[in-house]
């Protein structure tokens, strides 16, 4: 799957909810490891940026991962380098914004 993200950057809009959803949730997964952050960030910065059709559970998930490497940043269990820092927070933030003017 990285190999494909790497190759293919965010191509979300090609696939059906199913693997949309699939393919975010393996994402996610993989964030909460912290595992691939150098490339995944980026494409979870883009895939937001780009407004993709991604549903309110898996935006929330996303805000929970991203929020766990927070913690794990300030607790210095994992440490980010700044770049990945001000990414998270982007993205954290852009999703955020998204729930509420989705009025959640």
């Amino acid at each position: 799957m990285i190999k494909l993200i790497i190759k293919t950057g965010v191509v979300i809009e090609h696939l059906d909810t199913q693997n949309t959803e699939y393919l975010l949730l393996k994402v996610i997964d993989l964030v909460k490891a912290r595992e691939f952050l150098d490339l995944l960030l980026p494409w979870l910065t883009s895939a937001v940026d780009r407004r993709f059709d991604i549903s309110l559970n898996a935006r929330s998930m996303i805000m929970e991962a991203l929020e766990e490497l927070l913690e794990s940043e300030e607790s210095n269990e994992y440490r980010l380098d700044k770049l990945q820092v001000k990414e998270v927070y982007r993205v954290y933030n852009k999703l955020r914004e998204d729930l509420i003017s989705f009025g959640i």
